[in-house]
């Protein structure tokens, strides 16, 4: 990967029009003055850079690496970070309107109470990621990674959680109103938050074909939710006096 130098980025920034900084190594520079609309930054290297406040947005990053990055506050609107390394980022405060996650690696990153509606996070890697009270309405994320995150308190009506991996999940206090998990894994999935047990809404959803294996479903509510050809062992827990076999679930040895 090529290295440049802050002398020669700063040519760069002098320069009308977009940047072209494609695979270029740009730890360690200051890039706070650097107008980033339409650039080409597709598998720089950007990590653990101070990008707080700066305007992102409407440029390439796919395959960047950002991991650690603090991109606190900063406008990400209208980029694209598909396949981007974003884990252990701190996203709280940024704007995500139209951003393009698709395939990111979004591990342990900071997305905090952020609008996300309609956001593109179809197979993101979101492992331990803290999503507490953030808005996913809409928001497609099938076939992503959320094992261990923090959902808790999240608003995800009419989300797409389709083939979804849920993993020791906390969905305490989430609202999940409509939502399609077909074909998920909400193994061991978790409705309790250290101590905190809250109920969480899993009306009208499609959790057709979910694997439900020792989920704790005890706090969930369930009217309307569609749970045919629905995988569960006894060790997972329902609502009180729920019937899962009437409501088109299998039980599984």
């Amino acid at each position: 990967m090529k290295k440049i130098s802050q002398e020669e980025l700063n040519d760069l920034i002098r320069e009308s029009g977009p940047l072209h900084l494609s695979g270029i190594d740009l730890r360690g520079l200051d890039l706070s003055k650097a107008k980033f609309l339409w650039s080409d930054l597709n598998e720089a290297n950007l990590s653990g850079l101070d990008l707080s406040g700066l305007d992102l947005g409407q440029a390439e990053f796919t395959e960047a690496d950002l991991s650690g990055a603090n991109l606190k506050k900063a406008i990400l609107s209208g980029s694209s970070f598909v396949r981007a390394n974003l884990s252990g980022t701190d996203l709280r405060g940024t704007e995500l309107i139209m951003t393009d996650l698709r395939g990111a690696n979004l591990s342990k990153a900071n997305l905090n109470m952020l609008d996300l509606s309609n956001a593109y996070l179809g197979g993101a890697y979101l492992r331990e990621a803290d999503l507490k009270h953030t808005i996913l309405t809409k928001a497609d994320l099938s076939y992503s990674d959320l094992c261990f995150a923090d959902l808790s308190d999240a608003t995800l009506r009419d989300a797409d959680l389709s083939g979804a991996i849920l993993r020791g999940t906390y969905l305490s206090g989430a609202n999940l109103n409509g939502a399609d998990l077909s074909d998920s894994d909400l193994n061991f999935v978790n409705s309790v938050y250290i101590s905190n047990p809250r109920n969480f809404d899993l009306s009208n959803t499609n959790l057709s074909g979910a694997n439900l294996n020792k989920a704790d479903l005890s706090l969930a509510n369930l009217s309307g939710a569609d749970l045919s050809g629905a995988e569960y062992t006894k060790g997972t827990k329902w609502p009180y006096k729920f019937d899962p076999i009437a409501a088109g679930a299998i039980l599984t040895p």
